[in-house]
């Protein structure tokens, strides 16, 4: 099985990520070296599953964040302390700090969805759960942090036919417009808890978004760049070499070669002529 991904689209992908994969990192525990060295293996552990066993990696971007939390595991030496970026800023020290003490799997979930801007599928991928399990950590997440940050906390769910991650979703504007999300919509414009709730998301999701990046150095990215271009470039198809395949696949192919079927098309005029023959004589 090979994967149709192309040595560009693994590069973009890793090119507009990498920043938030070594934040990532260091929100992880990792320290700054240690985080370079996570982007970078994360990265190129990706192109070598895609290469080798793509049925790993179910999504590009997904799959980059999955890998980058398994080297973390590996190489981190401690919880986080918010590093010079976000000390000018006293609500983002205190997010960042918040944001530390989160189990390793809420933190990374709020991380995906709010600070790095991922899909709930995306996410899912990354933290190997379903969407609706990580819907339900992302949203238990958001509230630790409001708790954590601003002393509020929502009024129990209970007696409420109302998950808490559908009611993430609803706040950021990701649940679809039917099913048992109209239902929900309905009954949380007329529930002062449900209410409470999607404040508290929203008041979540605003604190994330505004969390810094913990970026590269500039030319410590630019050679793990080159690195994992050269990379994908011996391993991946070139973009030229997957759209020749996926138009090649586009048409049905034959169950049987064209000469089978030569060769009996023969073989039924063959016999047609004998029977037709064999027929003129007994008359």
């Amino acid at each position: 099985m090979r994967a149709l991904v192309s040595d560009a689209d693994l590069i973009g992908v890793v090119e507009t990520q990498v920043d938030r994969v070594h934040d990532a990192a260091m929100r992880l525990g990792c320290s700054v070296d240690e985080a370079y060295q996570v982007a970078q293996d994360a990265a190129l552990e990706l192109v070598s599953d895609l290469a080798t066993q793509p049925e790993t990696v179910g999504d590009l971007v997904g799959g980059l964040y999955a890998r980058c939390r398994a080297v973390s595991r590996t190489l981190r030496s401690g919880a986080l302390t918010p590093g010079p970026a976000v000390v000018g800023d006293e609500e983002a020290r205190e997010v960042a700090e918040a944001v530390s003490e989160l189990p390793e799997r809420r933190r990374l979930a709020v991380l995906l969805l709010d600070a790095y801007g991922l899909t709930y599928a995306q996410a899912a991928v990354a933290l190997e759960l379903d969407v609706a399990e990580t819907a339900r950590t992302v949203a238990l997440g958001r509230a630790a942090l409001v708790e954590s940050v601003d002393e509020r906390v929502a009024p129990p769910l209970a007696g409420h036919d109302v998950a808490i991650g559908d009611l993430g979703q609803l706040s950021d504007g990701s649940a679809p417009a039917g099913g048992r999300f109209a239902g929900l919509r309905q009954h949380a414009s007329g529930c002062a808890t449900c209410a409470q709730h999607l404040g508290v998301q929203t008041r979540g999701r605003g604190m994330l978004a505004a969390l810094p990046v913990l970026a590269l150095d500039p030319a410590g990215r630019g050679e793990l760049l080159e690195r994992v271009g050269a990379r994908a470039a011996a391993a991946l198809p070139t973009v030229d070499e997957v759209e020749s395949e996926l138009a090649g696949g586009s048409a049905p192919r034959p169950l049987l070669p064209a000469w089978v079927w030569v060769a009996a098309l023969v073989v039924a005029i063959v016999l047609g002529v004998l029977i037709g023959l064999l027929l003129q004589g007994s008359g």
